[in-house]
């Protein structure tokens, strides 16, 4: 019986969603953007008011890098052009009202999208949508944390061992932090891609599990091409937890898959 009011709430939403007009659907749309750009200006509002203990937060891995084995290499954070500051205060103000609104983004577009879903494809977006945000958390967490430290620590490491002076640019510092967290918490959203596209039945476990070879070659390329400094254990440093986020969306997606597969199995004894 589950099975058959879910098809006719399908139907009815269909019928509901067709007899919206197309300027109706725009109107959806634009006031779904609408909502997105206002959280995302409120974000950088409220950043402006907290920009110097932000830039302080984001020092926080070149402090930790230079820990107490060379203090007299780094004295601080130089600005080298005359607009450079503005470059760092819209980097860290930009990307991080993005950050600061990301959920409520989320929560804006899967309204929008919605009335177009039945109850049990709902039941996937809530979950995939905290769990891609979640994971997004992570990734940059964990580039904060744990990537740049260890790039810098071995930058600091290398020119101390060829006596060079190190001089830190302020805008290429706060433009690597930034952009290095955003693209490391995108990177930890794959996952939920492919289970999604596990799900829709695009893709299957099984043609994940054959692929294990070739996408460990390509994070490792990857990770080479976006760590900081290139060495080898700071880009094994980041490639083992992507492939270990791959790994997982196996499990998880041989599990939906399986789900679904009794699922349907059972529509189709209630309808025969």
């Amino acid at each position: 019986m589950d099975q058959l009011d879910e098809k006719k709430s399908r139907k009815h939403l269909l019928r509901s969603d067709e007899e919206m007009t197309f300027l109706e659907h725009l109107e959806e749309l634009r006031f779904t953007l609408a909502r997105c750009v206002g959280a995302f200006a409120i974000g950088v509002i409220i950043l402006v008011f907290f920009l110097p203990s932000l830039t302080d937060l984001l020092k926080l891995p070149f402090v930790w890098a230079q820990g107490d084995g060379h203090p007299d290499m780094i004295e601080g954070l130089f600005s080298r052009k005359p607009m450079g500051v503005f470059s760092v205060m819209m980097q860290v103000l930009l990307l991080g009202g993005m950050a600061c609104s990301l959920p409520f983004i989320l929560f804006a577009v899967s309204q929008f999208v919605a009335p177009a879903l039945t109850e049990k494809e709902k039941k996937v977006l809530i979950p995939g949508l905290a769990a891609g945000f979640v994971l997004f958390l992570l990734g940059g967490s964990f580039a904060f944390f744990v990537i740049l430290p260890a790039a810098l620590r071995v930058s600091i490491a290398l020119n101390a061992m060829l006596g060079l002076e190190l001089l830190w640019g302020a805008s290429e510092y706060y433009s690597l932090v930034v952009w290095l967290c955003v693209l490391m918490g995108s990177l930890f959203e794959f996952p939920v891609v492919l289970v999604l596209l596990v799900y829709l039945g695009i893709l299957t476990a099984d043609a994940l599990r054959s692929q294990r070879k070739a996408v460990f070659v390509g994070l490792m390329i990857l990770s080479a091409v976006i760590t900081p400094t290139g060495d080898p254990i700071t880009f094994m440093i980041m490639a083992l937890p992507l492939y270990g986020l791959y790994e997982l969306a196996i499990i998880v997606g041989e599990r939906c898959q399986k789900s679904k597969s009794e699922s349907d199995e059972e529509e189709e004894d209630v309808l025969d």
